[in-house]
C-alpha cells in the first residue's frame, strides 16, 4: 500500500476549505470587474473613482495581512475563518443595498479586511490538514 492511499489529500476537510477559498476568490474577481462599471455607468463616477473603489479593498487586505497570523493564533483558525466568512458574505450583499459611492468605499474597505484574514485562514488551515509528506503537492 502506497503513502498516497494512506495519506490522502482530498479529504472532506480539504475539499471544504478548497470550496470556501474558491467561492471567496470568485466573489473577489467578479466584483473586481463589475464595480468599476457600476461606478461609471450607474453612479456617474469617473475612472479615478472606479479605480479607488477597486484599490481600497486591496489596501485594506494588505494592511490587515501582517496581523492575520496573530489573529488566527490568538482566536483560533476555525473561529476566525467562520467569522471572516460571515463578514465577507454580509459585505458582499451590501453592494446590492447601497448605491452611494462613499458608503461603497467603506463597505469595500471592510470587505478587504475580511478578505485579507479569510484568505490567510484558508491557507493556514489547508496547510494544517494536508499530510506533511504531501504538503507541497496539496498546497500547489
Amino acid at each position: 500500500m502506497s503513502n498516497y492511499s494512506r495519506n490522502p489529500i482530498w479529504t472532506k476537510s480539504f475539499i471544504s476549505i478548497s470550496i470556501t477559498h474558491f467561492i471567496i476568490f470568485t466573489v473577489f474577481y467578479t466584483l473586481m470587474t463589475t464595480l468599476p462599471l457600476l461606478v461609471i455607468n450607474s453612479l456617474g463616477g469617473n475612472e479615478a473613482e472606479a479605480g479607488l473603489l477597486v484599490t481600497i479593498m486591496l489596501i485594506a487586505a494588505i494592511l490587515i495581512r501582517p496581523f492575520s497570523g496573530m489573529i488566527l493564533e490568538y482566536a483560533g483558525k476555525k473561529k476566525v475563518l467562520l467569522l471572516t466568512v460571515v463578514v465577507y458574505t454580509i459585505t458582499t450583499f451590501f453592494y446590492f443595498i447601497f448605491d452611494d459611492y462613499n458608503i461603497l468605499l467603506i463597505i469595500r474597505f471592510i470587505h478587504g479586511l475580511s478578505f485579507g484574514v479569510v484568505t490567510t485562514a484558508t491557507g493556514a488551515i489547508a496547510a494544517d490538514i494536508i499530510p506533511a509528506e504531501r504538503r507541497g503537492e496539496g498546497l500547489g
